[in-house]
């Protein structure tokens, strides 16, 4: 097979098991950073502390949906009970002011929601030592949405918290490439792709390597060619007598060459028309002369 169909073979088996490995691990390949591992190079803390207020105003901060509530530490899990180490035992309280200071934290008043577990870690942030813990005024475990009214919030915490601000999240409207790429890295495209390549590799291979095999038959020698001439008996020339004058020269031949005796007579020879190679300079009265010769040393026997 050639080259180049075994390779289209080898793409498509490759494109195969690729895409029914995608299919069947729900893998995800993404071709840039998501917002989760996304890095702030210069994070804005709008409060950092234990106890102060915090202002919602949604009127001058239309894409402002709460803040994201983090405190000191990092992702460990030394206990192996599913929350991290530096917020599992996080009081956080947050109300409106003029209303009174929840009794529980799952108070309704309170508009902290927790995030300490394992399961929702965020990177953005590890860099400074700081690990997600909680939302305020939203809720990232559903479609993000502020639920908080403008106005002014207290803050008790019992250990130290920074709030950053989050940003509701706009899908803007994907490109035709960004699409086709996304198809692509889905699996189910390139496994109805691969089955083509599998196709077009057994087709080009064997086509191309037809067409070697026929370039590479039986080689004609150039140059000047002997003719050969053969005669049958019944189509030999006749004497007068009715017999053939085939007669064996090349027999002659063998035994002069075998005696080294050169012999006398026609010299110009060729072999008779009764069978094999024809030369030039043997002429039809040369044959009548040779076969009258012949004719009589019989009868002299």
């Amino acid at each position: 097979m050639h080259p180049a169909g075994r390779l289209m073979i080898v793409f498509g088996i490759i494109l195969l098991f690729g895409s029914v490995a995608v299919i069947l691990f729900d893998l995800e390949i993404s071709v840039g950073d998501s917002e989760q591992s996304m890095v702030e190079e210069d994070p804005i803390f709008d409060f950092s502390g234990q106890n102060g207020n915090i202002t919602f105003n949604s009127e001058n901060d239309e894409n402002i949906i709460g803040w994201r509530l983090y405190v000191l530490g990092n992702y460990i899990d030394s206990d192996n009970n599913s929350k991290w180490d530096s917020c599992e035992e996080l009081e956080v309280f947050i109300w409106i002011q003029g209303s009174e200071k929840p009794a529980e934290l799952d108070d309704k008043e309170n508009i902290f929601r927790p995030t300490c577990d394992v399961n929702n870690t965020r990177q953005d942030l590890s860099d400074f030592a700081l690990v997600y813990s909680g939302d305020i005024c939203f809720n990232s475990s559903t479609p993000p949405s502020p639920i908080c009214s403008d106005g002014n919030y207290s803050l008790e915490s019992n250990s130290f918290v920074r709030l950053v601000k989050e940003e509701q999240n706009i899908e803007t409207q994907k490109s035709i490439s960004e699409k086709i790429i996304e198809y692509l890295l889905s699996g189910y495209v390139t496994l109805c792709i691969s089955p083509i390549f599998l196709l077009l590799g057994l087709i080009i291979g064997s086509s191309l390597d037809d067409d070697n095999t026929k370039k590479k038959g039986p080689k004609v020698a150039s140059g000047p060619q002997a003719e050969w001439r053969a005669y049958s008996l019944a189509q030999s020339e006749r004497g007068s007598d009715g017999l053939a004058k085939s007669f064996g020269r090349h027999l002659k031949t063998r035994k002069r060459q075998m005696t080294g005796k050169a012999r006398k007579g026609n010299l110009r020879g060729g072999v008779h028309k009764g069978g094999g190679l024809f030369l030039g300079g043997w002429t039809e009265e040369d044959s009548n002369a040779e076969y009258k010769k012949k004719v009589e040393d019989r009868r002299k026997k």
